[in-house]
C-alpha cells in the first residue's frame, strides 16, 4: 500500500513538474532519489536572497526588449509581405506580358498559316482542274478500249502528260498530313507518359505534404497547450523566445496553408489540362483513324486503277503491233506518275510549321530562363533577408541570455553579500549579548560584594573608634556605590537598547527570512519555469529545425513542380498550337469535303452527260465497226479480184485507199470534234 502511495505521489509530482509520461513502477526508487537530490539542491538554492527588485527590473527590461523585438519583427514581416506582394505583381505583369506576346505571335503565325493554306488551296485547285481534265481523257480512252478491245485504236497525241488516277495523287497529298498526325500522336503519347510520371510524383509530394501537415497540427496543439500553461504562469524573460517561436510557427503554418492552396490550384489546373489533352488526343486519334481508313481506301483504289491500267497496256501491246508505241507511252506515263506525285508533295507547309515550332520553342526557352533567373534573384534576396532576420534574432537571443545570466549572477552575488552581512550581524549581536551578560554578572557580583562589605562595615561601626575614618570610608563607599549604580543604570540602559536592537534585528531577520523564503520559492519556481522553458525551447528549436528541413524540402519540391509545370505549360502551349493547326487543317478538310461533295454533285450531272456521250460513242463505235466490216469485205472483194494486197498493182491500191482514208478520216474527225467540244464544256463547268 505504501509503495502504491509513493508511486502515486511521485506520479503527481512529476505531472506538476511537466512530465505527463507514465512512471514505471521499477523506477520509483530512482525517481524518489532524484527528487530528494532536487529538493536538496533547492535547499541549497534557498540561500539566494533579495533578488526580487533585480528580477523585476530585469523583467521590465526584458519586456521592453521584447516589445522592441516585436516591433522589429512586425516591421520585418510587413517588409517581407510588401516584397512578396511586389514579387507577385511582377510575376503577374510578366505572365500578362508573356500572354500578350504569345497572343501576338499566335495571331501573326495564324495569318502566315492562312496565307500558306490559301496558297496550298490555289495549288490544289489547279491540280484538281488538271486532274479532272486528264481524268476525262482517261475515261474516253477507257470507253473506247472497252467498246472494242481488239479493234484498232487511233493514237491521240496529247500536249500534256496523261494522269490516269486522281486517287494516287490524293494519297500523296495526304501523306504529309498523315505524317503530321502520327507525329502528334507520338508526341501526345510521350506527354501522357510524362503526365503519369508527374502524377505519381505529385501524389508522393501530396502524401509528404499531408504528413507534414499532420505534424504541424500536432505541434500546433502542443504549442497551444504550452502557451496556455505559460499564460497561466508568471510572465518571465523566457517568454520572448516563446513568442518569437510562436510567430515563426504561425508564419510557417500560414506558409503551409498557402502552399496547400497553390498545390490544390496546380492540381485542378493539371486535371483540366489533362482532360483537355485527353479530349484532343481522342479527337486526333479519331481523325488519324479516319485518315488511315481513307489512306487504305485510296491505296486500294489506286492499286486497282494501276492494275487495270497495266492490264489495258498489256492488252494494247498484245492486240496489234501498231498499238505498241501507244502502250509504251502509257507505260512511261504510268512509271512517271509516282515520281511526279512524290515531287509535288506540299512539304513547304511542314517545313514552315516545324521552323515556326522551333522558333516558338526557343522563345519559350529564353522566356523561361529569364523568368527563372529573376525568380532565383528574388529568392536569393529573400533568403538574404531571412538570414539577416535570423542573425538579428539569434543576436537578440544571445544578448538576452547573457543579460539573464548576468542578472542571475548579480542576484546571486547580492544574496551572498546579504547573507554575509546577516551572519556578521548575528555574530555581533551574539557577542554583544555575551558582553552584556558578563557585565550584568560583574555588576551583580560587585553589588553583592558591596552589600556584604556594607554589612561588615555596619557591624564594625560600633567597634571602630575613629568615626572620621569610618565616615570617609562610608563616603567613599557611597561614592563607589553611586558610581556603581550609575554604571549599573548605564549598563541597564545599554542592555535595554541592545535588547531593543536585538528584537528589531530579530524582527528584521524574521522579515528577511520570510522574504528569503518567498524569494527562494519564487526562484525555485523560476528555475523550474526556466528549465521547462529551456526544454520547450529545445523542443521548439528541434521543431523549428524540422520545419526548416520540411520547408526546404517543400521548397525544392515546389521548385521541381514549378519547373515541371513550366515545361508542361510549354508542351501544352505547343500542343495547343498543334491543335490549332490540326483544327485549321480539319476546317480546311471540311471545306474541301464540302467542295468535293458539291463537285461530286456536279460530277454526277457530268457523269450522266458523259453516259449519254458514251452511248453516242458506242453508236459511233458500232458504226465504225460496221464500216470496218464493210471495208474488210471490200478488201476481200478487191483481193478476190486482184489477188493479195501486197501483190496488187499500186494503181489499184491507190484508187482504193482514198475512199478508205476518207471514211476513216470522217469518223476520226467526228470523234475528235466531239471530244474537243466535251473538253471545252468540262473546262467551262470547272471555271464556273
Amino acid at each position: 500500500m505504501s509503495i502504491s502511495t509513493d508511486h502515486t505521489r511521485l506520479q503527481r509530482q512529476l505531472y506538476l513538474l511537466g512530465y505527463p509520461q507514465p512512471l514505471p513502477s521499477n523506477a520509483t526508487v530512482l525517481v524518489s532519489m532524484l527528487l530528494k537530490d532536487m529538493q536538496a539542491a533547492l535547499g541549497r538554492v534557498k540561500e539566494l536572497e533579495a533578488q526580487s527588485t533585480q528580477l523585476e527590473r530585469d523583467d521590465r527590461t526584458s519586456r521592453a526588449t521584447m516589445s522592441k523585438l516585436k516591433t522589429e519583427i512586425h516591421s520585418l514581416r510587413t517588409e517581407n509581405n510588401t516584397l512578396r506582394s511586389e514579387v507577385l505583381n511582377y510575376t503577374r505583369e510578366l505572365d500578362q506580358a508573356g500572354r500578350e506576346q504569345r497572343t501576338r505571335v499566335y495571331e501573326t503565325e495564324k495569318k502566315v498559316d492562312d496565307l500558306r493554306m490559301a496558297q496550298l488551296r490555289m495549288k490544289a485547285e489547279c491540280a484538281e482542274s488538271q486532274r479532272l481534265l486528264d481524268e476525262c481523257q482517261k475515261k474516253l480512252a477507257e470507253s473506247v478500249a472497252m467498246a472494242d478491245p481488239r479493234g484498232r485504236i487511233a493514237r491521240i497525241t496529247m500536249s500534256e502528260p496523261l494522269e490516269l488516277s486522281s486517287k494516287h495523287i490524293e494519297l500523296f497529298e495526304k501523306k504529309s498530313t498523315v505524317d503530321l498526325v502520327d507525329l502528334s500522336s507520338r508526341r501526345i503519347h510521350a506527354l501522357e507518359d510524362e503526365v503519369s510520371y508527374l502524377e505519381t510524383k505529385l501524389e508522393a509530394t501530396g502524401s509528404e505534404l499531408r504528413a507534414a501537415q499532420l505534424e504541424v497540427k500536432e505541434r500546433d496543439l502542443e504549442l497551444i497547450r504550452l502557451n496556455n500553461e505559460l499564460e497561466q504562469q508568471v510572465p518571465t524573460a523566457a517568454d520572448i523566445p516563446g513568442s518569437r517561436l510562436s510567430d515563426q510557427v504561425n508564419y510557417l503554418h500560414e506558409r503551409a496553408e498557402q502552399l496547400e492552396r497553390e498545390n490544390k490550384e496546380m492540381r485542378e489546373q493539371f486535371t483540366r489540362e489533362k482532360d483537355e489533352l485527353h479530349k484532343r488526343w481522342v479527337q486526333t486519334e479519331n481523325e488519324r483513324a479516319q485518315l488511315a481508313d481513307n489512306n487504305n481506301s485510296y491505296k486500294h483504289e489506286a492499286s486497282g486503277d494501276f492494275e487495270r491500267i497495266r492490264e489495258i497496256v498489256q492488252r494494247l501491246r498484245d492486240s496489234h503491233p501498231s498499238t505498241r508505241p501507244l502502250a509504251d507511252e502509257l507505260q512511261n506515263e504510268l512509271e512517271r506518275l509516282p515520281r511526279n506525285s512524290s515531287n509535288s508533295l506540299p512539304n513547304d507547309a511542314d517545313d514552315g510549321e516545324m521552323e515556326r515550332l522551333r522558333t516558338e520553342h526557343a522563345n519559350i526557352k529564353s522566356l523561361y530562363a529569364q523568368t527563372r533567373d529573376q525568380l532565383q534573384e528574388l529568392l536569393k534576396s529573400g533568403n538574404a533577408d531571412l538570414h539577416r532576420v535570423r542573425e538579428q534574432s539569434r543576436e537578440a537571443e544571445n544578448k538576452l541570455r547573457t543579460d539573464m545570466e548576468q542578472s542571475i549572477a548579480e542576484t546571486n552575488a547580492n544574496a551572498k553579500e546579504l547573507q554575509n552581512e546577516i551572519d556578521l550581524k548575528d555574530k555581533q549581536i551574539k557577542a554583544l549579548e555575551q558582553q552584556l551578560k558578563r557585565q550584568l554578572k560583574e555588576l551583580d557580583d560587585s553589588d553583592r560584594q558591596h552589600r556584604e562589605e556594607r554589612e561588615r562595615l555596619q557591624k564594625r561601626v560600633g567597634k571602630l573608634v575613629e568615626f572620621e575614618v569610618i565616615a570617609q570610608q562610608h563616603d567613599s563607599t557611597l561614592r563607589e556605590c553611586q558610581r556603581l549604580v550609575e554604571q549599573h543604570n548605564k549598563v541597564d540602559q545599554s542592555l535595554r537598547e541592545a535588547l531593543r536592537e536585538v528584537s528589531e534585528s530579530r524582527s528584521k531577520i524574521s522579515r528577511l527570512e520570510h522574504k528569503v523564503s518567498d524569494l527562494t520559492r519564487r526562484l525555485s519556481d523560476h528555475k523550474m519555469l526556466n528549465k521547462q522553458n529551456s526544454n520547450e525551447l529545445k523542443s521548439c528549436r528541434k521543431t523549428l529545425d524540422a520545419y526548416k528541413r520540411d520547408t526546404e524540402t517543400m521548397q525544392q519540391a515546389r521548385e521541381t513542380a514549378k519547373r515541371d509545370t513550366e515545361r508542361l505549360k510549354a508542351e501544352l502551349n505547343q500542343l495547343a498550337r498543334l491543335r490549332d493547326a490540326v483544327e485549321m487543317a480539319k476546317d480546311e478538310y471540311k471545306a474541301q469535303l464540302a467542295k468535293s461533295l458539291k463537285e461530286n454533285e456536279a460530277h454526277r450531272g457530268l457523269a450522266a452527260h458523259l453516259m449519254a456521250e458514251r452511248d453516242a460513242l458506242r453508236a459511233q463505235v458500232k458504226a465504225q465497226f460496221h464500216l470496218n466490216q464493210r471495208l474488210e469485205q471490200r478488201l476481200q472483194v478487191v483481193e478476190h479480184r486482184t489477188g493479195p494486197l501486197w501483190q496488187a498493182p499500186d494503181s489499184i491500191v491507190l484508187n482504193e485507199l482514198p475512199s478508205l482514208s476518207a471514211d476513216s478520216g470522217r469518223r476520226i474527225s467526228g470523234s475528235s470534234s466531239a471530244h474537243s467540244s466535251r473538253s471545252f464544256t468540262r473546262s467551262d463547268s470547272n471555271s464556273t
